[in-house]
């Protein structure tokens, strides 16, 4: 039952699995309210805003974990709750950026990246961040897990990123989808009179889209599917390894996907040093 009305960049599969999520944490919030009414002291803490970055003092490194489905920012809700909620807010992401930069003790930022992609909404805005931030200090991204689509976006603009062999990365691509509902509401004996202004005002509301709103919505996720291209071309990356797909091993080495290996962070901070000081 798939319907996502904003662009994403995310991995496919993972699209249901988060709106699944949401619902259930959606239930569990509705469940948690009641307790809170009855003790709200159990949960005063949640209000209280984490470290922006972890501060690896052996590395000099700002260590700025970006782990969940990607948002521009979060809700309510999502800072109440953050328990019930596997997100990486791009706001926060920004301004953890901002404090790392500004921190005297930081040499390092590295981005430790646990994502499937996201929104595409606030993604350039990080992407843009992190290009600037390089010309203060240099910039390392490193998954052992997942780094793909709107996550890789992020990552690519380090000054090199790194992987365990066994992690997956890419999915270059953007997306949206729509459920169709027009069949089910007509067997159901339902007619929808949309009242609209323009082309384009409402499209969707009566369970289809015009060919004329199909095409526009082609031609936005082709627009921010070149943006993305844009943003990774420095690296080099073969158009062939931009059609969607993950890779993972030596075949992201060999799209260019990644500059190296590492079972660590520390360790591919460690190599981004050699590499740099060797240059």
């Amino acid at each position: 039952m798939l319907n996502i009305t904003q662009p994403v960049a995310v991995l496919p599969l993972e699209a249901q699995s988060i709106i699944d999520e949401f619902s259930r944490a959606q239930a569990a919030i509705i469940a948690a309210e009641s307790r809170r009414e009855a003790q709200p002291e159990k949960n005063a803490h949640l209000n209280r805003p984490a470290e922006p970055y972890i501060f690896d003092a052996e590395n000099r490194a700002a260590v700025i974990p970006i782990v969940g489905t990607l948002i521009a920012k979060k809700t309510p809700c999502m800072k109440r709750y953050p328990e019930m909620f596997t997100v990486a807010a791009c706001d926060e992401i920004r301004e953890a950026i901002a404090a790392a930069l500004a921190d005297e003790r930081v040499e390092t930022l590295c981005f430790l990246i646990d994502s499937p992609g996201g929104q595409v909404a606030g993604t350039p805005e990080v992407a843009g961040t992190i290009l600037a931030a390089r010309e203060q200090k240099p910039c390392v991204a490193f998954t052992d897990c997942v780094m793909c689509s709107a996550a890789y976006w992020i990552a690519a603009q380090c000054d090199a990123v790194f992987a365990t062999p066994s992690a997956s990365v890419g999915s270059i691509g953007v997306f949206m989808a729509f459920l169709d509902s027009s069949r089910k509401l007509e067997n159901d004996g339902y007619s929808v009179e949309l009242f609209s202004s323009g082309a384009f005002k409402g499209a969707g509301v009566p369970g289809s889209l015009t060919d004329t709103q199909k095409n526009l919505f082609q031609a936005q996720i082709e627009e921010l599917f070149e943006e993305f291209k844009a943003a990774v071309a420095p690296r080099g990356i073969p158009d062939f390894a931009m059609q969607g797909q993950t890779f993972f091993g030596k075949r992201a080495a060999e799209a260019r996907l990644v500059d190296g290996f590492a079972l660590t962070f520390r360790q591919a901070l460690a190599k981004h040093r050699r590499a740099a000081a060797a240059r």
